[in-house]
């Protein structure tokens, strides 16, 4: 009352599906905040819905919380068992791994970019030469992007990113090889810059859509804030990484650690609480599905204007 007296919006944030939720505490919450009143109830929830047998047992209580209408996690109250520190501690602890996980691979992916320029330099002497290199990695992402992104929500994204990673790592071990070997040429340059590009093309849209489902969206704006973070560290990382090791170590075993860098990546989404996820519902024809996603970018000036920009930037 005093909040309201001040002119304050009153929101009180419940959280329920923790591993000790019964139907009895369901009900002793929902009578709490009916004796509250407040202006706003968001039910926050722990585990994705629906959350286990406990909803067969409410039977046709069931619709008397709505757990779907508020279906997101925003840990505010400390439930009985546990406090807030170490709900935070569990809801993010997926998040946790998938930084530090990509801190390492963009840190490798970037060292790696960096040695294949210098190396066909080396090998060639030709800005040309450079200039293909650097097309052959980014035309994949450009021209597959999107069918790449089809992929994510056609299949589940944390065994889809694990795939990409463990594929990921043959090209920067294959070419580590050659190098240490003295065999390597342009055309292998090449081919494995091809290659490793359209990995990426399908690995770039499900690590981005997989945030979503780690987070939930009431937490993904400081999500994206984190993976900027994420980035632009690894642009830093990486080339200067990549610069020590080929003023003191050589180029090849620049790629080799890319190569190395992707078992933590794999770690980190092996280890996750998959519990803690909230997968969205699969679509079914990815190409119809591109072609609509198309369609509604070209009709929404709020998208396409911004997308056209960064084209041309």
């Amino acid at each position: 009352q005093l909040l309201r007296d001040a002119g304050i919006v009153v929101e009180a944030q419940f959280i329920v599906g923790l591993e000790n939720e019964t139907a009895q505490t369901l009900e002793e919450t929902y009578r709490m905040a009916r004796d509250w009143n407040p202006d706003m109830a968001n039910w926050a929830m722990y585990t994705p819905w629906p959350f286990s047998d406990l909803f067969q047992e409410l039977g046709d209580k069931v619709e008397v919380f709505d757990f779907e209408k508020y279906n997101f996690v925003t840990p505010i109250m400390k439930p009985e068992a546990m406090d807030r520190a170490e709900l935070l501690d569990r809801v993010m602890s997926n998040y946790r791994r998938f930084f530090i996980g990509q801190v390492v691979s963009l840190s490798g992916n970037w060292m790696q970019t960096v040695a294949e320029v210098w190396l066909i330099l080396s090998l060639t002497g030709s800005g040309l030469a450079v200039g293909i290199t650097t097309a052959l990695q980014f035309l994949p992402i450009m021209l597959l992007g999107a069918w790449g992104g089809s992929l994510a929500d056609r299949f589940q994204k944390r065994r889809l990113l694990m795939l990409t990673q463990a594929l990921l790592m043959v090209p920067p071990l294959v070419l580590a090889a050659a190098t240490f070997e003295g065999v390597v040429a342009p055309w292998m340059i090449y081919s494995l810059v091809l290659i490793r590009g359209t990995l990426i093309a399908i690995d770039n849209p499900a690590r981005q859509a997989f945030v979503m489902e780690m987070v939930g969206p009431s937490r993904i704006v400081n999500a994206v804030s984190l993976n900027s973070v994420i980035v632009h560290s690894a642009r830093v990382i990486g080339p200067a990484l990549a610069g020590v090791l080929l003023a003191t170590a050589g180029v090849a075993p620049c790629f080799a650690l890319n190569s190395l860098s992707f078992i933590v990546m794999i770690w980190a989404l092996n280890g996750m609480n998959s519990a803690q996820l909230s997968p969205p519902p699969k679509v079914g024809n990815g190409r119809r599905g591109v072609a609509v996603a198309f369609l509604y970018v070209f009709l929404t000036p709020a998208l396409s204007l911004p997308l056209i920009l960064m084209a041309l930037v």
